[in-house]
């Protein structure tokens, strides 16, 4: 199973809105803050 938004928030220190934010891409989101998510 891969991971969960909530491993993803976990592992990058962002709550998981801010993850469903970057995947969905309806919120913007900074540059910074997408880098932290995707990396």
């Amino acid at each position: 199973m891969g991971a969960t938004i909530y491993d993803v928030a976990r592992h990058a220190g962002v709550s998981p809105s801010t993850v469903a934010n970057v995947v969905r891409g309806t919120i913007p989101v900074s540059p910074s803050m997408r880098a932290r998510v995707e990396a």
